[in-house]
């Protein structure tokens, strides 16, 4: 009886460990429910928020970041400017450790983790970023914010050099 209740024990703080550790996922589409190309309207849901735009609409500027709360977790979102709808979501990012890649990546990975893990994948390794492009669609990316060869922010968004290319 004693082995079987710790058992149940067992499984349950590795349940509850394992949870704990799921966190929210970064991926080439976005971060969790927060997806490129959404527009306003549909941000504005998941962040709870009204969207008050400084500049897009009212002068030249195509893009702006705003400073929201995801979850009870600080971000930053790009807003572009788009025909179809108001603005849609161009990228975002965060200096939260709850974030992280399906791999776990995130805030406090060192470089060369990210290195051995995405070995066979394509790398864009600058001084202050390592861009995680997606092979299959250029225009995607996860990029890393780096510090002293440390994670210090993380997001998703359309990779810099192919932003303008179809």
């Amino acid at each position: 009886m004693k082995k079987i209740i710790l058992l149940i024990s067992f499984a349950a703080v590795a349940s509850f460990a394992s949870a704990q550790n799921n966190g929210h996922i970064v991926s080439f589409d976005g971060m969790d429910e927060l997806k490129i190309g959404i527009g306003k309207v549909e941000l504005e849901k998941l962040l709870k928020i009204k969207i008050e735009f400084k500049h897009i609409g009212k002068d030249e500027r195509y893009t702006e970041t705003i400073n929201a709360t995801y979850k009870g977790i600080p971000m930053e979102i790009d807003m572009m400017r788009s025909d179809e709808i108001v603005a849609r979501l161009d990228g975002m990012r965060t200096s939260s450790p709850l974030f992280k890649t399906a791999e776990g990546i995130g805030v406090g990975s060192d470089q060369q983790t990210i290195i051995n893990t995405y070995e066979k994948h394509l790398l864009i390794i600058d001084k202050e970023t390592i861009t995680l492009a997606d092979a299959d669609n250029l225009h995607s990316s996860i990029v890393f914010w780096m510090k002293d060869k440390k994670v210090v922010a993380i997001g998703s968004e359309p990779t810099a050099a192919f932003r303008d290319r179809e």
